[in-house]
């Protein structure tokens, strides 16, 4: 006859030692046995049984692996075990979970050093995970902008002007959730390692019932909240171009080419083999993105100015997030071609603020005024010229103005 699998949600995070093996412990007493465990997906499986006493025991993973289920342990530590009267039962988490029914059985580990092992280990594999969200954020910003250390570098409120409040939020409140979870298994682990430090012993029948319903609500809202953050990459990676890229509104800007032709009684004449007619735009109560460039060729008097005009441009709900806007903008350049750009002020604009530097190709000019923040990009050369053809000062009081504030 089949026995019957019974699965249950623990009610403690499997870095809690001392609540998980109480907790099998108790289950054990109702003639439930533990068959798996699975950390990622919060779920474990038991076998239908005879009720009796039964200790477990979690100990440090005998070979290297990650915070997932994997592979069985060293040969070695399973022969030790039986030969105390242990029998293996499952990975998980970086963890090996041990059993015995012998009440007569000596303990695996009575050494406080080999148990603060468990957790020092456990430590470093947590800080491992920490670093990879870092490292997947980075991908999954590259694959959104192409230029993912630039976004990243300017930090959340950059980050939801580009993205849009409704997909940026759920991944930044995602990956709070995710770091804020590793944050709770380091003070956890911590909390445990000081008690082996000062000699005392974990405490194999802790009531893991206390702190039950709080661990259920967290990991409930984390979940919704990672599913939600998922959910959002998805879309970014599948349908944001679609619901982003309009066809190009020039007066969806302060300040484009044409107008700036216009006003120097210049006679532009775009180049559409490098321009695409479109721009990335889309709004919500916080901001309004727009970004477009163009290519154009001037024709003056002197002669015809090649013109590259790159703008980004964002109007927020208060002046205070502009200015955030506009700080996140300004330090983001350290990446790259930027980073050993100069920044100057410039003053005598009708701007709240102004800076400005050159990326090695283009010269840069950030404005703020009030809630709008403008970052134009511009390459101005004559042909055959290597200087700027439009020098800062003809154009940057042009755009200044434009802006409403």
């Amino acid at each position: 006859m089949t026995k019957r699998t019974v699965y249950r949600i623990p009610p403690c995070p499997i870095w809690d030692l001392e609540a998980t093996e109480s907790w099998l412990g108790d289950l054990a007493k109702q003639g439930l046995h533990l068959k798996r465990m699975h950390s990622l997906l919060d779920f474990a499986a038991f076998q239908a049984g005879p009720a009796q006493p039964t200790r477990y025991r979690l100990t440090a993973d005998s070979r290297r692996g990650g915070l997932t289920n994997g592979p069985q342990p060293d040969p070695e530590a399973v022969q030790l075990a039986q030969a105390l009267g242990w029998q293996y039962v499952d990975r998980c988490g970086g963890l090996e979970i041990w059993r015995t029914d012998d009440p007569a059985a000596p303990e695996l580990n009575t050494d406080p050093a080999l148990q603060a092992l468990t957790l020092a280990r456990m430590n470093r594999q947590t800080l491992g995970q920490m670093a990879g969200y870092l490292v997947q954020l980075l991908l999954n910003s590259l694959f959104f902008f192409g230029s993912a250390l630039f976004w990243v570098q300017g930090g959340p409120i950059l980050m939801l002007a580009a993205l849009g409040l409704w997909a940026g939020l759920p991944i930044l409140l995602g990956l709070a959730v995710l770091w804020a979870d590793c944050g709770l298994r380091l003070w956890g682990l911590a909390r445990q390692r000081r008690k082996l430090a000062h000699g005392r012993e974990l405490d194999h029948k802790k009531n893991w019932r206390t702190g039950k319903n709080r661990w259920w609500v967290w990991r409930g809202t984390s979940a919704v909240l990672t599913v939600a953050m998922l959910a959002s990459i998805l879309w970014l990676q599948l349908g944001s171009e679609a619901a982003y890229t309009r066809p190009l509104e020039e007066s969806a800007f302060p300040l484009m080419p044409a107008p700036l032709a216009e006003e120097l009684g210049a006679e532009p004449k775009l180049r559409p083999e490098y321009n695409t007619d479109q721009m990335t735009s889309h709004s919500d109560p916080l901001f309004t993105y727009r970004q477009a460039n163009q290519w154009a060729d001037l024709r003056t008097a002197q002669g015809t100015i090649t013109l590259a005009w790159d703008i980004t441009y964002i109007r927020t709900a208060t002046p205070w997030l502009s200015h955030q806007a506009a700080s996140a903008l300004r330090h983001a350049r350290r990446f790259g071609a930027f980073s050993r750009a100069e920044v100057q002020t410039v003053s005598g604009l009708a701007a709240d603020e102004a800076f400005t530097w050159n990326n090695g190709f283009s010269t840069v000019l950030l404005l703020r005024r009030g809630r709008e923040v403008a970052l134009v990009q511009l390459f101005s050369h004559y042909a055959g010229d290597t200087a700027d053809a439009l020098p800062l000062d003809v154009w940057a009081p042009l755009l200044a103005e434009r802006l409403s504030g």
